[in-house]
């Protein structure tokens, strides 16, 4: 039983940190976007269909957020089931 724990445990560490590097990405290509946007958004016509076809990471964020807590939760579970201080 103490192995599927640690198992449980590691698996959703491994999805969490990567879930938090997909985040850290998406950061940075928004922010990237932006600077484009705001050099782009001069032009006229065909430009609108550039700026309105962006992409929204909100999803992404919020799915980080609940795995976060969800590993957050499940080590302090273990860590009290184990009796710990």
């Amino acid at each position: 039983m103490k192995r599927k724990e640690k198992m449980v445990g590691f698996i959703l560490g491994i999805i969490t940190g990567a879930s938090v590097i997909l985040s850290l990405g998406g950061l940075y290509l928004a922010k990237k976007d932006a600077a484009a946007v705001s050099i782009i958004g001069g032009a006229d016509g065909p430009t609108a269909i550039f700026i309105a076809g962006k992409i929204d990471f909100t999803p992404v964020y919020i799915g980080t957020a609940i795995l976060v807590l969800i590993t957050a939760g499940y080590m302090i579970y273990r860590k009290n089931k184990k009796g710990g201080s």
